[in-house]
């Protein structure tokens, strides 16, 4: 959400980020819930862990993969507390 507001001026930030959260969520929801299911049988709640682990940590390198870098975003020092 943050790369997003960032990269993205103004509105257009709001229409990319509406179908790509919705749509993350429902994936992200289905798919460890199917394959704990079906994983679960094979090896044991144990090896779901596993499994979901490494699925998610495959999901965040591909994202660093293709992700392009941010190109707005400047660090901010004194950030103060509200």
């Amino acid at each position: 959400m943050a790369y997003i507001a960032e990269e993205f001026a103004g509105g257009k930030s709001q229409s990319a980020f509406a179908p790509t959260f919705p749509a993350a969520y429902l994936a992200g929801g289905f798919s460890g819930r199917f394959i704990a299911g079906y994983v679960g049988e094979w090896v044991g709640w144990r090896g779901d862990f596993y499994t979901l682990a490494a699925l998610a940590f495959v999901g965040a390198v591909l994202v660093l993969w293709r992700l392009p870098p941010s190109c707005k975003f400047t660090a901010r020092r004194n950030v103060g507390l509200a």
